[in-house]
């Protein structure tokens, strides 16, 4: 059996991008690649085509993809290729007669092949978002191949046999394209310093210390789920953060109370021995209790006294969940909300604390080896990217006629923006992939500019824009042209009146101007003679004037020159030279008076 490895390339990537761990994206692939016999979207189930043939309908896995997309095979024929029988097809083998019209209708909207790639893929995505967020939950979590394997067999795929040799088969798969493909990221699973417990399993009551090992401990990252992850972008401060953390949850010396109305005081004994001994976890000797909310205050205040970061000193031992998010932001922690962040480790760092406002909080003390990496940078938005760019493109997208869906211009690059700049896309001749690049976003902006350029309302009028132009805000030549042209206003009309207010204006005499020029508010070079120019000063009158003032000027003795160039008045090398000759001064001169000084 072949392998379509350049398409398992392409989805681990599109699944990585999609919050999924390493370990569970391979795991994901092997699957498929089990499903589909090889990786391929155009897989029919082999009983399908075998059926079909008894009944004279011959079929290769091609011609029965062509024989849909031209329309030979109807959706009830698709769904239900012999009466009574249901047959798998693509990469995931979908079978259900709901789960295949599913994927019909998304072709359909799409305007794509039944066979396409990014469509079956975009469409096997939206199904684990909608339909099966458990499994996509462990996807973005796992650790493990055969853990990632396992949930998509038996939650996901849901074949008739699932039993253990199965089981191995299809993780074994995931494992050989993580050893042979996927390698350089590191299956590391991302650890956080949690404080959840006493020794009986209770939040209060228990004796101080950490009697099992479990009650400040460390473990791997899980979904609380998280509201919010608090960064502090000081790297020397997030590493002893999360150093810290790992001490104290190593020091058995440190255990779990929550505080109740007979010992609300014990949660705070573990900041009394950290104080006491010198804020290191590790050197704590004597039985002390903490909770989640105490143990991250403690920390992030000690490592303000080790570090002297007085914002960090400053941090209260009594917050709470409900006020940490807040306190830890006035300390100058980082609020990051976005999803990457809250629903799988693969974004965490080291020292990231992990926040539910409302229950619990934790402190990552390592981050997914992937994402230690220098991604690769793309230049173009996508489905399943956010921020202010999304936003821009769909408020073009919105005023040119194209709809983002309900929700408009709200960051998220979801299925209906998708769909938009598609339509956009195949409206205006470009290619239909999806992807917001340098072509769709030109075109786009263009005729977004030209629907506003429509509306003068918030236009300026011509004297202010050539006001604008003449100090300098509109840039020069082909620029200034293109910017005003963008902007909607016509470019000979602008420079017209920049020609007239250039010469209407009250004009400094030439020894003014030379003044200025001897005095350095005009530049030097190139740089003085535009600036000239510009303000509509012949350069070389002004020039000449120039020339004769420093004639005339009253010279300093070369001697007294060469004590100034001693003391450091006249700088050094060809800043030095440029100075004396432009005060008229002859520069070998002078230095052979410097030279005699010096000796």
């Amino acid at each position: 059996m072949s392998i379509n490895v350049e398409a398992e390339k392409r989805a681990y990537k599109k699944f990585r991008q999609a919050g999924m761990t390493a370990a569970g994206a391979c795991g994901l692939i092997g699957n498929l690649e089990a499903e589909s016999d090889g990786f391929y979207t155009n897989r029919v189930e082999y009983l399908c085509l075998k059926r079909l043939k008894e009944k004279g309908k011959v079929y290769t896995h091609a011609t029965y993809t062509a024989a849909i997309d031209s329309g030979k095979i109807s959706c009830e024929e698709f769904l239900h290729p012999l009466s009574g029988k249901q047959y798998g097809y693509g990469l995931a083998q979908w079978t259900s007669p709901g789960r295949k019209s599913g994927l019909w209708n998304f072709a359909k909207q799409r305007g794509v092949s039944i066979a396409d790639e990014d469509m079956q893929l975009d469409f096997l995505l939206k199904e684990l978002r909608e339909s099966y967020s458990p499994v996509l939950a462990i996807l973005k979590s796992a650790t493990t191949i055969r853990q990632a394997s396992d949930v998509v067999l038996k939650k996901f795929e849901i074949p008739a046999n699932t039993g253990e040799s199965v089981c191995e088969s299809r993780a074994a798969r995931g494992q050989k394209f993580y050893n042979d493909y996927a390698k350089e990221e590191k299956i590391v699973s991302v650890k956080i310093s949690n404080c959840g417990h006493d020794e009986n399993g209770r939040y209060a009551g228990g004796q101080a210390g950490d009697q099992t090992g479990t009650e400040y401990q460390i473990i791997n990252w899980y979904n609380r789920p998280w509201l919010c992850v608090l960064r502090f972008e000081d790297q020397e401060v997030a590493a002893l953060i999360a150093e810290m953390a790992t001490q104290a949850a190593n020091n058995n010396m440190i255990g779990y109370d929550q505080g109740t109305a007979g010992n609300s005081n014990d949660r705070y004994t573990f900041w009394e021995q950290l104080a006491a001994n010198g804020y290191d976890p590790s050197k704590i000797k004597k039985p002390c209790e903490t909770d989640c909310s105490q143990s991250t205050a403690s920390i992030v205040k000690a490592v303000g006294y080790r570090l002297n970061k007085p914002k960090l000193k400053a941090v209260s031992v009594y917050l709470t969940t409900y006020n940490m998010r807040s306190a830890f932001k006035t300390a100058g922690a980082k609020v990051l909300t976005d999803q990457k962040y809250l629903t799988s480790g693969t974004c965490l760092k080291p020292g990231d604390i992990l926040l539910n406002d409302n229950h619990h909080v934790a402190i990552a003390v390592s981050g997914d080896a992937s994402s230690n990496a220098t991604p690769a940078k793309k230049n173009y938005l996508e489905k399943g990217d956010t921020g202010s760019e999304v936003t821009a493109m769909q408020k073009m997208l919105i005023k040119v006629g194209y709809s983002c869906g309900a929700a408009g211009a709200d960051g998220d690059f979801g299925s209906d923006t998708d769909s938009a700049l598609r339509k956009f896309q195949k409206d205006n001749g470009l290619t239909v992939d999806g992807q917001y690049g340098t072509n769709s976003k030109a075109k786009l902006t263009a005729l977004y500019n030209k629907k506003v350029g429509t509306t003068t309302s918030n236009k300026k009028d011509v004297t202010t824009v050539a006001k604008e132009v003449i100090a300098g805000k509109w840039g020069s030549g082909d620029e200034r042209k293109k910017k005003l042209t963008a902007a909607g206003y016509n470019y000979d009309t602008v420079q017209k009146k920049v020609n007239e207010l250039l010469k209407t204006r009250t004009k400094k005499s030439v020894a003014e101007v030379a003044k200025e020029v001897v005095s350095g508010k005009w530049g030097n070079g190139d740089e003085r003679k535009k600036k000239l120019t510009a303000a509509g000063y012949n350069y070389d009158t002004v020039q000449k004037k120039v020339n004769e003032l420093l004639k005339t000027r009253t010279k300093k003795s070369v001697a007294e020159v060469a004590k100034e160039v001693v003391s450091g008045k006249w700088g050094n090398g060809a800043d030095r030279k440029k100075k004396l000759e432009a005060a008229g001064y002859n520069y070998a001169e002078v230095q052979k008076e410097v030279n005699k000084l010096l000796k």
